[in-house]
């Protein structure tokens, strides 16, 4: 696309400029602050809305001496361009006031701005205006195309380094590049169907476990041996454990004996019989003795039986007294409640509001409010009289139940007089009661305890002399039970002994296998290394190939052999950002230009400001307009390269 005119109007301090190139390069020369920077400024305005550094709010109309925007006037920019297919086409837009008048007022009011916009000279809406210049080339590559510090200055690295491998690099995938070095063929195995990026990240994660579990071996092997046991089995252990079994068993079986008691069964019986004969003499004793206190046992058995009767009747007369005189009590609350709900009842009084309706907020008709008054006055007499009859009931009740309750009161003082007397006699009854002198005093008892304490004495002297052998058994027994227990413990020493053997073998293989893992995981490792090395090397071969001056780093090698991405333009060796001059700046800026538009199918203006820095400008596919400072000419001045085509 190339511009064949371009035309302001009030465009912020420009009152009329024509800047007509017709399609070639041109230089337009000024003085400071003569307008150069408003031109461009109303080129991209025309087209996105923006000035020449992006921003969309600035000021547009052009103000008076003190700071005011002139009412009225309008601001426009208007051009002429040719696009790549050699048809061309015109756009303007115009920016000015908004005023309004309400009826009857002198003045008009402010409003706001607004923008119009034409296509070819025919007014369009904003999106379709917007739309078209989109169709030529969307904003973001058309700055791109038209700025020539933007792509290598301005970008952002990583976002410009994408641009690069998708634009020129867009076919050197992982497997290409492996497969065009042979050195790197081996990569293959070990990527499988991965990325080499994935592969590596994946198995530097593995690689750092395995090394962490390899580098614990040594210590668990070091356990293993610690943890082995210090006493072996013995040659001798097996005849002495059988030996030491069957002492085990001859001693358990005498102690057995012994705590049964079979030397001592007999006399055991001899002590129980006497015992029996004792008790056997007892009772025939209080037989004997008791069979004076014949009658009287008779009557204080009987007495006994009164006294049992008069207690239980009375008991159960207080239990039935207590519920009478809490029915009382609840009858009583309950007939207080009616009395203040007869007295709430006398007390209601007919409402006079009831006599309208509560629909339309009229009176009722005469009959009809007499008819309530009645309904009214006989609901309340006919509650009146049920809660008085019901209290009636209550009052009966309650009486009935007092009567009762005293009844009750009165059988129990009778019962409880006539138990008094019954307990009087049964203790009157006991005292003549005759007690025979205890067994234990008769010299029939004293004779059979004589020969018990024999018996017990002779069963004494046996079970003492058998709990002293059974204690030596005892004590013989634990020295046969540790024997056992050390040849036990010898065996199962050999066993442990055993089993950490087979854990440090197990141990010493599974670091064998990790050492070897990680010896593989080391050389698939390096291969990704070398890719990665290599791989900047072709992507910078491939992308720097497109260009004619401008040479770009992609990948920065690090000081452990690393390679870090970024993405820095370069001419012979200078970095563009650092000490790169004004005039090499300006070339790589063109170069790049001049490639991305090959690239992307398309070339715009290139405006370049301060122009006059550079003295021999790269020539590239595209119109260059250049801005250049002229001291001391006060009006801006065009130069039309006639070479250039149109």
């Amino acid at each position: 696309m190339r511009l064949q005119n371009l035309t302001l109007d009030h465009f912020k301090g420009v009152g009329h400029f024509e800047f007509s190139p017709a399609g070639r390069d041109a230089d337009l020369y000024g003085d400071n602050a003569t307008g150069k920077t408003t031109v461009a400024d109303a080129y991209f305005w025309l087209l996105f809305g923006k000035d020449s550094a992006g921003n969309s709010s600035f000021d547009i109309l052009p103000k008076d001496e003190s700071g005011k925007v002139i009412d009225g006037l309008e601001a426009s920019a208007a051009g002429k361009f040719v696009g790549d297919d050699g048809k061309g086409f015109s756009l303007r837009r115009v920016y000015h006031q908004v005023f309004t008048r309400k009826n009857g007022e002198a003045e008009r009011k402010f409003k706001g701005n607004t923008t119009d916009f034409f296509i070819n000279d025919v007014p369009k809406p904003q999106k379709d205006y917007q739309a078209f210049v989109a169709g030529i080339c969307d904003e973001k590559t058309f700055r791109l195309l038209t700025d020539p510090d933007l792509f290598a200055g301005k970008m952002k690295w990583d976002e410009r380094r994408d641009f690069l491998i998708k634009s020129f690099a867009p076919d050197l995938d992982d497997r290409k590049i492996i497969s065009a070095h042979g050195n790197l063929k081996p990569l293959m195995q070990y990527i499988g169907y991965k990325s080499v990026e994935e592969y590596a990240e994946i198995t530097k994660a593995q690689r750092r476990k395995i090394n962490e579990q390899c580098k614990e071996i040594p210590g668990r092997i070091d356990e293993a041996e610690k943890a082995k046991p210090s006493g072996l089995p013995q040659p001798g252990d097996g005849p002495a454990m059988a030996r030491l079994q069957k002492q085990k068993i001859q001693m358990e079986g005498q102690i057995g004996a012994l705590r049964s008691g079979e030397s001592a069964s007999a006399l055991k019986r001899n002590v129980s019989e006497v015992q029996a004969e004792i008790a056997k003499a007892s009772a025939e004793y209080s037989r004997r003795m008791s069979g004076g206190n014949a009658g009287i046992e008779t009557e204080a058995a009987a007495l006994r039986t009164e006294i049992s009767r008069l207690s239980g009747e009375a008991a159960s007369l207080r239990s039935k007294i207590q519920s009478g005189e809490e029915f009382v009590s609840q009858i009583t609350a309950e007939m207080d409640d009616l009395r203040k709900q007869c007295v709430d009842t006398f007390a209601l009084e007919f409402n006079p509001a009831d006599k309208i309706c509560p629909t339309c907020g009229q009176e009722y008709p005469p009959e009809k409010k007499n008819q309530i008054q009645k309904d009214f006055n006989e609901n309340k007499a006919e509650k009146l009289k049920k809660l008085e009859e019901k209290g009636k009931g209550l009052k009966t009740t309650r009486d009935d139940m007092i009567r009762d309750t005293g009844g009750m009161k009165r059988r129990l003082e009778a019962d409880t007089g006539d138990l008094k007397t019954t307990q009087s006699r049964l203790d009157s009854l006991m005292k003549q009661y005759a007690k025979p002198a205890p067994f234990e005093t008769t010299g029939e008892y004293e004779a059979l305890k004589r020969k018990l304490d024999d018996a017990q004495k002779q069963l004494r002297a046996v079970t003492e002399a058998a709990n002293q052998r059974a204690a030596l058994l005892r004590e013989q027994l634990e020295n046969v039970t540790s024997g056992l227990e050390e040849i036990k413990k010898r065996a199962l020493a050999r066993d442990a002994m055993e089993r950490q053997d087979k854990r440090i073998d197990e141990l010493k293989k599974q670091e064998q296998e990790w050492s070897q893992l990680l010896a593989n995981y080391d050389n698939g490792l390096l291969l990704a290394e070398q890719f990665t090395q290599q791989k900047a090397r072709d992507i910078e071969e491939k992308v720097n190939g497109a260009f004619r001056l401008v040479r770009w780093k992609l990948f920065d090698t690090q000081v452990n052999g690393g390679i870090k991405p970024c993405c820095e333009a370069t001419v012979n060796g200078i970095e563009y950002g650092t000490n790169l001059n004004s005039a090499a700046r300006m070339n790589a800026g063109l170069d790049i230009i001049d490639t991305l538009s090959k690239q992307v199918g398309m070339a715009v203006p290139i405006w370049i400001d301060n122009a006059e820095s550079v003295t021999q400008y790269l020539p590239v596919n595209a119109q260059v307009i250049r801005l250049r400072v002229a001291a001391g000419e006060k009006a801006l001045r065009t130069e039309v390269q006639e070479n250039e085509q149109a």
